[in-house]
This record gives C-alpha cells, sequence and structure tokens, in this order.
C-alpha cells in the first residue's frame, strides 16, 4: 500500500474543509484525514499551532514529499 504524503487536518462539519475535500476529489488526490474538532478548541491548541499551522486556521493541507515543494 502507498503512503499518503498529503494530510487534510479538518472539520468534518466546516464548509471550507468539505470544499478542500471536493477539490481534491475532483483532482484525484488521495489524502489522509486528521480530524481537528474545532468546537472544543483543537485549533488554538499550542502543539497545533506550533506544529501544524501558526495561524491556528482549520483547514490545513500538509504535502509531506519533499519532491512536490518548488526549490
Amino acid at each position: 500500500m502507498e503512503e499518503l504524503t498529503v494530510q487534510l487536518h479538518s472539520f468534518f462539519n466546516s464548509s471550507t474543509s468539505y470544499r478542500v475535500r471536493i477539490a481534491l476529489a475532483l483532482k484525484g488526490i488521495a489524502y489522509e484525514t486528521l480530524p481537528v474538532n474545532i468546537r472544543t478548541g483543537e485549533h488554538r491548541a499550542a502543539n497545533y499551532v506550533a506544529s501544524v499551522n501558526p495561524s491556528a486556521l482549520v483547514p490545513t493541507l500538509m504535502d509531506r514529499d519533499p519532491c512536490s515543494r518548488p526549490k
């Protein structure tokens, strides 16, 4: 099984997360969903802000493939 390099940090009921999921599906990009509960403030937690998104926003799309990043 191929390891997924794209991660989507999202909340299931977020309209912006929904639009990102639609775009990924239309492009045929496989991704891993990492749920973030914005109702309990997970997106404002220190570890989320430090390691995922310093702006503390959801959704966040991360590509872990170093070959796909611009040089």
